[in-house]
């Protein structure tokens, strides 16, 4: 049994003092960084105490703290140091009881043998079967199969250990080990009623051991070291792995492969009764006998636990992760021809198999293990071993998607969260769930008071925001981008504000704390930047001074809200990047994204569609800044912030169910998509269920609070991209020549001034004056493919130059045409006077029509050639 550490654990303080770590009232010198202001936090409970430091954003029991100070990697010499250190001496081992030899049962203690299993009859059922484990010494042991309606079946060894019969920690036993040096080939099987089974066969005299495959390593096979030995393992993945210890026991023994017609009777696990069913004893013998039929050690991969390894346990305690007990696992090959291999410690690897060397299976595992197994006069025979790993790769299927890093993650209604070395709540064990560094947000901590939380809302609600809408919004997103990967849409930031608005400190103070993000310079990083450091992890991530002043700013900026863009819904594409070496690292990122800049305009559409902004304004309460800021930071520490993420870990569920609700309240309102509708009902519900500590708001109350947060807010009108295609259009400036005149005008003031000119109705016997310039309109607006049809639409020549020009768009811009709510033709055939030919025209309505330039036409065409 381990020794309780816990006492050692909750010596942190005493064991920093006695290193002479620097320390004030309430915080203590970080180990990691210049710390001329402690910055860590002591946090101590009965289960021991951990150093953090807000900065770095790491953690250090008393173990690791003495591995960082002295550079010590191994737990037990970490152990040894501080035990020295605190002055514990190292305790005495136990000396563990020799396990008793079983002994041959004694005639006199049948009755008594009987009677007991009698006893068990009521407990675990009807004995179906039992087997005697003969030696040459008399009966050492003996299974019995007990069975009971609707329960599992349960195989109980009993044994006599010299004083009274036992059948809990059995020895494992050979059965039928009396056979051992007849003249036979021995056929080692799975279980004592395969090999009892398996007397039909006459070639054979058929063996087992007890306890199932998993005890394998534990029989003594030292007596079939000189016999001819053939293993049937079951065809199953723990028989296969028995069949490899015993080879390894029995270097000499014959492994036969399974047979694949069994598989129709027992699809996993066949044994010998199913064979014995699809062929007949001689055909079996003679397939056993084949060397063809022998399977070879690459077939049966490497070995769960090889002498001299120290693999450790699973590091979230899953089965089927990744994280297995074995010294690595190998996942298998991708569609991008890497084999991506769970090294002993956990990382995650990938290879191209033609660049698998001594060093890279060094790292997949320690040199003991190549050493065990793949022995050779020189050391490990490590192109043996290279070989093994290429074939068995190759035989293994990769999906990219299986991997999980740091964050929560939800599969259907499951939802979990792995900090890097646990993972917690509903988690799917088929997924990979990544060994990192650890980043523990805290929600295995006590979830904050309802009091607190409104406490630090009210105050939040007395910093410089736009309007209390603005707030809703900033606290929903800061508790929830913690989450970002377990949510189905992830609604996007802007906090903006002109120059002394309050942004830094709203995002310092507040969402930084609370979402425990990542955050980048938004004028300098890079979106290959962000994916490299971002990887697996579904996290929220912020970037400040996101500004758009610059064309190399403007294009940055653009590069990260498309980086955003694919990380709103769960139904995004995946991302693909080349390689050097001919392949591609896919991307699916699941992350919050946030920016704050003073420019808060969104140029595409796309973009505009998916970002809520915060909207700072100068505050007008300067002389309470100071104590709204100290207040603020004192109730927003890191102890209350993890309790905030506790809080809304907890209520998750809740406040997506709560967002269904009222998504469906919130597109009556707006008229909106779904997917902004929604993100703003996830704002909406973290507020109330989090900030307002309402679970189960009722209709009224929901309605009500929206009522309020769009009086304050109206929702932002749905950018069309066609419309903003035309309004471009109709917004550039052309010349105009009128004979020696020059005249500079909108396209739209040149569509206004025909289309009046054409309405206007001259009084009786009136001349209409103007037809000469008006034909100069005209022709500039051809030669710019744009003219007036049916006195009020206007026709925009589809594929034309000077409009993919302005509009800077490609031939395929009369598409998008099509999507102006104003388009009645997207095809028609207009003619124009620059080349006196007919084209395909998109015809749109509602762009001209009565206006100033009607009323003061005359007066603009006696102006221009006075």
């Amino acid at each position: 049994m381990r020794a309780d550490l816990t006492p050692i654990r909750t010596q942190l303080r005493a064991y920093m003092q006695t290193r002479g770590i620097r320390h004030t009232e309430k915080n203590w010198q970080c180990p990691q960084h210049d710390d001329e202001h402690p910055s860590a936090v002591l946090y101590e409970d009965a289960a021991g105490a951990r150093l953090y430091c807000p900065v770095c954003d790491k953690t250090w029991d008393i173990f690791s703290l003495c591995g960082l100070l002295d550079g010590i990697a191994e737990f037990r010499d970490q152990l040894k140091s501080v035990r020295a250190t605190l002055g514990i001496p190292e305790p005495e081992r136990e000396r563990k009881p020799r396990k008793a030899e079983p002994q041959p049962f004694p005639d006199d203690k049948k009755a008594e043998f009987e009677d007991v299993i009698k006893s068990l009859i009521a407990k675990k059922g009807e004995i179906t079967g039992s087997w005697k484990y003969n030696y040459p010494e008399g009966v050492k042991g003996i299974d019995i199969r007990f069975e009971k309606p609707g329960e599992k079946k349960e195989v109980l060894t009993f044994w006599y250990d010299g004083q009274r019969l036992k059948w809990t920690d059995p020895p494992v036993l050979i059965y039928n080990i009396v056979e051992v040096g007849n003249d036979k080939p021995l056929l080692v099987h799975e279980g004592a009623k395969c090999a009892a089974a398996a007397g039909v066969l006459d070639h054979f005299a058929s063996l087992s051991w007890s306890g199932g495959s998993g005890k394998a390593g534990l029989a003594d096979w030292s007596a079939l070291a000189d016999a001819e030995v053939y293993v049937l393992p079951d065809d199953d993945v723990p028989g296969i792995k028995a069949a490899r210890t015993i080879k390894q026991a029995l270097p000499h023994a014959k492994i036969i492969r399974p047979l694949p017609a069994a598989r129709a009777l027992k699809p996993k696990g066949a044994d010998i009764v199913e064979v014995l069913q699809v062929m007949t004893p001689d055909e079996f013998t003679a397939y056993a006998l084949d060397p063809k039929n022998h399977m070879d050690v690459s077939e049966m991969g490497p070995d769960p636990n090889p002498p001299g390894s120290s693999a450790p346990p699973p590091s979230n305690g899953q089965s089927g992760s990744g994280l297995i007990s074995e010294p690595f696992k190998i996942l298998g090959q991708g569609d991008d021809g890497r084999a991506v291999f769970i090294t002993q410690e956990g990382r995650l690897v990938k290879w191209h198999l033609d660049t698998l060397s001594k060093n890279k299976l060094i790292v997949l595992t320690g040199r003991a293990y190549w050493s065990a197994f793949y022995p050779s006069k020189g050391g490990p025979d490590y192109d043996t071993a290279i070989d093994d790993l290429m074939r068995l790769s190759q035989a293994r299927d990769f999906h990219e998607s299986d991997i999980r890093g740091r964050g929560a993650w939800r599969d259907g209604e499951c939802i979990s969260y792995h900090d890097g070395i646990h993972t917690q709540g509903e988690y799917d064990p088929a997924k990979i769930y990544l060994r990192l560094p650890v980043k523990d947000i805290g929600i295995n901590d006590d979830p904050v008071s309802p009091e607190l939380v409104s406490r630090i809302k009210d105050i939040v609600f007395k910093m410089s925001f736009e309007t209390p809408a603005d707030v809703v919004r900033c606290l929903g997103w800061s508790v929830l981008a913690p989450f970002a990967g377990a949510l189905d849409n992830r609604p996007a930031l802007l906090l903006t504000g002109p120059s002394e608005s309050g942004k830094t400190q709203v995002a310092n103070l507040i969402i930084r704390k609370l979402a425990a993000c990542e955050w980048f310079n938004g004028c300098e990083s890079t979106v290959a930047g962000v994916r490299g450091k971002i990887r697996h992890d579904a996290t929220a991530i912020m970037f400040e001074e996101a500004e758009a002043d610059t064309p190399k700013k403007k294009q940055n900026r653009e590069d990260l809200f498309s980086l955003m863009r694919v990380n709103t819904s769960n139904d995004a594409p995946d991302t693909v990047k080349g390689t050097k070496e001919g392949g591609y690292n896919s991307f699916k990122m699941q992350n919050m994204f946030g920016f704050i800049a003073i420019d808060p305009t969104v140029e595409n559409v796309a973009d505009e569609n998916r970002i809520f902004r915060v909207n700072m304004v100068k505050p007008t309460n300067a002389g309470e800044w100071e104590e709204i800021r100290a207040e603020i930071t004192r109730l927003l520490c890191e102890e209350n912030c993890r309790g905030i993420r506790a809080l809304t870990w907890v209520k998750l569920k809740i406040i997506m169910a709560l967002a269904s609700k009222i998504e469906k309240k919130i597109r009556a309102i707006t008229g909106r998509s779904y997917r902004y509708n929604f993100n703003d009902a996830m704002l909406a519900s973290a507020f109330i269920v989090i900030w307002l500590a309402n679970d189960d708001p009722s209709d009224e109350q929901v309605e009500a609070t929206l009522k309020k947060y769009y009086n304050y807010q109206p929702p932002e009108s749905t950018r069309n991209e066609a419309e903003e295609i035309v309004d471009r259009l109709l917004d550039e400036v052309i010349e105009v020549l009128h004979d020696r005149n020059r005249e500079k005008l909108s396209i739209a003031e040149c569509l206004q001034k025909i289309y009046a000119h054409d309405t206007r109705k001259p009084s009786e016997g009136e001349s209409v004056s103007g037809e000469i310039t008006v034909k100069d309109y005209r022709d500039t607006l051809s030669r710019n493919g744009i003219r007036i049809i049916d006195g009020v639409n206007v026709a925009i020549r589809n594929n034309h130059h000077a409009i993919k020009r302005i509009i800077e768009r490609g031939n395929g811009y009369s598409k998008i045409l099509k999507r102006h709510p104003g388009c009645i033709e997207s095809q028609k055939n207009v003619y124009f006077y620059d080349t006196g030919k007919a084209a395909q025209c998109t015809i749109i309505t509602g762009l001209i029509g009565k206006g100033e330039a009607e009323e003061k036409f005359e007066e603009d065409l006696g102006a221009l050639f006075e």
